[in-house]
């Protein structure tokens, strides 16, 4: 009987087990590339959760710092003379602004060109360029007025905005010929407003953007 077992059997059973082993072990790095992926992708998702933690925080560290406007309009109208002639126009611009984290001041006056005062605008032309030739001569008003209260420091004016409070403010400029030397086609656009957490320290510029939103439409003086 022990001379039935032929080599070939032996070697067969042999196959066999080194079969299963192999598939076995397949089976056990399988189960490990699992777990390690599953483990990778757990480790991301945290990640990911850090980042958008962190990226939170520093949102909200922005907004300790940072003025926010909203809801701009913005309108343009001409004025005529007796013969009809459009001799001068009103502008205006209107939007809110928030004050993130601390109390606002902000001066309570309008400059042309410069900044002066709580609000900077400037006059442009066709091509949006800034009309070098408006001056003060031309400005019959320029009116800066908010719903945020009005308060007096010193010898100057100076709107309030409560943290984390909004507000709604408004700058209304009357331009003219300036006797009929200034015509054409303009605009105005209000560039950026000072600022302060304390009216008595220095002021910081910040810049009404998108451009776009804070300039009104075109009127075209002829006389």
């Amino acid at each position: 009987m022990v001379a039935l077992m032929s080599p070939s059997v032996t070697y067969a059973a042999t196959a066999d087990e080194l079969r299963a082993a192999i598939i076995q072990t397949l089976e056990q790095l399988i189960e490990r590339i699992e777990d390690q992926i599953e483990d990778l992708l757990e480790a991301a998702q945290n990640t990911d959760d850090e980042d958008e933690e962190v990226e939170e925080e520093e949102e909200d560290d922005d907004d300790d710092d940072t003025d926010t406007t909203s809801a701009v309009t913005t309108s343009a109208e001409g004025r005529q003379d007796s013969n009809g002639d459009t001799v001068r126009a009103i502008f205006e611009v209107s939007f809110q602004l928030r004050a993130f984290g601390d109390t606002m001041y902000i001066p309570a006056a309008a400059s042309l060109n410069d900044t002066d005062d709580g609000i900077t605008y400037v006059i442009e032309g066709a091509n949006g360029q800034t009309i070098s030739g408006i001056t003060a001569d031309n400005i019959n008003s320029a009116i800066f007025t908010a719903t945020a209260d009005r308060i007096t420091e010193g010898s100057d004016d100076y709107f309030r905005i409560d943290a984390n409070d909004s507000e709604t403010f408004t700058l209304t400029v009357e331009v003219d010929s300036n006797g009929g030397s200034d015509t054409g086609a303009m605009r105005m656009q209000a560039m950026s407003i000072r600022f302060a957490d304390d009216p008595n320290d220095t002021m910081l510029n910040f810049d009404l953007r998108p451009r776009n939103e804070f300039e009104t439409d075109f009127v075209t003086i002829d006389a």
